[in-house]
C-alpha cells in the first residue's frame, strides 16, 4: 500500500465487497466482485446477459 488513492480504493473495495476480508490485492477484488455478482444472479434470479 503506497498512495493515499490505494487506501481509499481498498476501504471502499472491502466496503462494498463484504467478502474481500484482510485480502487487500488486486485479485482479491476481483474474486469479491466474481462473488457479488454470482450472489446478485442467484438472489435476482438474473438471466446471464452475453451482450450484442
Amino acid at each position: 500500500m503506497g498512495t493515499s488513492r490505494e487506501e481509499q480504493f481498498f476501504s471502499e473495495a472491502e466496503a462494498s465487497l463484504p467478502l474481500l476480508g484482510q485480502e487487500r490485492t488486486v485479485e482479491g477484488v476481483f474474486e469479491g466482485m466474481l462473488q457479488q455478482r454470482l450472489r446478485l444472479k442467484t438472489n435476482l434470479q438474473l438471466a446471464e446477459w452475453l451482450g450484442g
